[in-house]
């Protein structure tokens, strides 16, 4: 591959400040690349050319503050095959990337769910503050308005590298590892001073029925595949209670093969899919008001919700609007917890329904 060819044409196609840098911390070494970056480099903004043409060198600091403003793009060539160029990747990325500043206050994201050999749940997350212990308790006060409010004790801190671990006490700031002890846990949720949880971006548009060998109870396949569903969020698994059925909504063929291949290696399921359907949601055109019964233990409360349209691509959300006075806070949030575990369909086409704001208004408990 030609660099220079390459190089020319990412500025064609994505911006003309993408520059090669590779050679910026190696004074001595080719000086002729070198001044070419430096020279391609200062054009990227004024803070660098009047570095340049005052001492002739550009410092990691400057290029850093421009690269966080976005003004240069560092661009970096070389093989992890041939083991050419990762170095001046490594250098580059310590000395060119802006340096994260986290507080002191503990928080932490969590990006993926797994289990290891013993079927040992793994909550894999990145500390972004604080730092993370043995035993320390987490949970999800800060982003888990309209949820249930949990805190759970992390039993083992474990730093990976490749497929062995190392067991540790302590997990700092900017640094990643993988937490056993949380079961309720996902992929994309913020945990400590973290108040937002992040959703995936992509929403699969096709729903397939899951063709299982006639020895194979549905109940016991579907349990399997819940574990699967919480390891990948673009993986929907719909349980259809009146024919013992399961859809899952997935994103293509690929995805499909791959499932077909986990199911086998992971539980020896040899599972089909049909010819498959798109996926449609209903959503509301002017809002609603709907009283119904919410049961739990046998105690009841009779419930007043107001369902209006959301705005496109919002999803569903829930929040109450009732006053402690008419329905005790627990109640409240109790409410929320089940409108939020439930899959909603709507009355035209019986798909599911989004873009909603479903609030709790009023309600009135059993004496």
């Amino acid at each position: 591959t030609d660099p220079e060819k390459v190089l020319t044409e990412l500025q064609k196609k994505l911006d003309s400040n993408i520059t090669s840098v590779g050679k910026l911390l190696q004074p001595g070494d080719n000086e002729g690349e070198r001044e070419t970056e430096l020279e391609h480099a200062a054009m990227c903004s004024e803070a660098l050319m009047e570095e340049y043409l005052e001492t002739g060198e550009l410092s990691a600091e400057n290029i850093s503050d421009t690269v966080a403003e976005r003004k240069l793009f560092p661009c970096f060539f070389g093989s992890a095959l041939k083991q050419w160029g990762i170095t001046e990747l490594l250098d580059g990325l310590n000395a060119y990337l802006p340096k994260p500043e986290y507080p002191e206050e503990f928080g932490a994201r969590v990006y993926k769910i797994g289990r290891d050999n013993a079927g040992i749940r793994l909550s894999y997350l990145k500390v972004t503050g604080g730092s993370l212990r043995v035993k320390m308790p987490v949970g999800n006060s800060r982003s888990g308005a309209g949820e249930e409010i949990w805190e759970e004790k992390c039993d083992q801190l474990r730093l990976y590298n490749g497929g062995s671990y190392e067991a540790v006490d302590t997990v700092k700031a900017g640094e990643v590892c993988a937490v056993t002890g949380l079961t309720k846990t996902f992929a994309g949720q913020g945990l400590g001073y973290e108040s937002e949880n992040s959703t995936p971006i992509l929403e699969p548009v096709l729903t397939y029925r899951l063709l299982l060998p006639p020895e194979v109870d549905p109940v016991v396949a579907l349990g399997k595949l819940r574990q699967l569903e919480e390891e990948e969020p673009q993986l929907h698994v719909l349980w259809q209670e009146e024919n013992r059925e399961i859809h899952m909504q997935v994103m293509g063929q690929v995805q499909m093969e791959i499932l077909k291949n986990i199911l086998w290696e992971r539980f020896g399921l040899e599972v089909e899919f049909d010819a498959g359907s798109i996926v449609y949601k209903e959503t509301l055109a002017e809002p609603v008001e709907g009283i119904g019964h919410f049961e739990p233990l046998r105690h009841y409360a009779e419930v007043h919700l107001l369902l209006e349209p959301g705005e496109r691509g919002s999803g569903l959300q829930f929040a109450s609007l009732c006053s402690e006075d008419m329905l005790d806070r627990n109640w409240q949030r109790l409410i929320l917890t089940h409108l939020e575990e439930k899959r909603h369909v709507g009355v035209l086409t019986g798909s599911e329904l989004t873009d909603l704001r479903i609030l709790l208004i009023a309600g009135k408990p059993t004496p």
